[in-house]
C-alpha cells in the first residue's frame, strides 16, 4: 500500500512517549525559569509573599510576625500544619478598600504522576491594617484551626 509503513505498533508507541517526555520537561524547564516578581513589603502582595516565604522556608516565627497582634494562630500551629514540598504560588488579584485588603492566590501541588502534572487550589488571605502595616488576620493558609492545644 502506497503511505503505509512498516514500523511496528511498539515502535511507534516508542516516539510517542518519547515525543511526550521531550514535552514534560520542556515544560518543566519553562515553568522553573519562570520570572518571580517581588512585592513591595509594605504592600498586601509584599506581606503574603513575605509570610507564604517564611512558610516554605519552615521559618515559622519569622511567618508568625506576619499575622495580626490579637490572632489565636503561632509558629507552633505551623509546626503542625501539613504543605506538600515543591509547590508553586501564584498571585490571581488584590482587593484594597481602605482597611482591609483581600489577596487571592493558586498554589499548584505536584500531584506525583510521570507527567509532572499539578493540583491546584486557590486561597485567600484577609489583612487588616495594624499600626500602619499590612498584617495578615483569620486562620491563612496551610492552617485549618489555630489555638487548640496538642495535650
Amino acid at each position: 500500500m502506497i503511505g503505509m509503513s512498516n514500523r511496528s505498533p511498539n515502535q511507534v508507541i516508542a516516539v510517542l512517549v518519547a515525543l511526550v517526555a521531550i514535552i514534560s520537561v520542556a515544560g518543566v524547564v519553562i515553568s522553573l525559569n519562570r520570572p518571580v516578581t517581588d512585592f513591595d513589603k509594605s504592600s498586601p502582595e509584599g506581606v503574603v509573599q513575605s509570610y507564604l516565604r517564611a512558610v516554605l522556608e519552615n521559618d515559622y516565627d519569622e511567618a508568625e510576625n506576619y499575622l495580626e497582634t490579637n490572632t489565636k494562630c503561632e509558629a507552633s500551629d505551623l509546626d503542625r500544619a501539613y504543605r506538600a514540598n515543591n509547590i508553586r504560588v501564584d498571585l490571581i488579584e488584590t482587593e484594597i478598600t481602605a482597611e482591609i485588603a483581600r489577596v487571592k492566590i493558586q498554589i499548584e501541588y505536584p500531584s506525583g504522576a510521570l507527567l509532572n502534572n499539578y493540583y491546584t487550589e486557590e486561597q485567600v488571605f484577609r489583612l487588616v491594617t495594624e499600626s500602619a502595616q499590612w498584617k495578615i488576620t483569620g486562620i491563612p493558609w496551610p492552617l485549618y484551626d489555630c489555638g487548640i492545644s496538642s495535650k
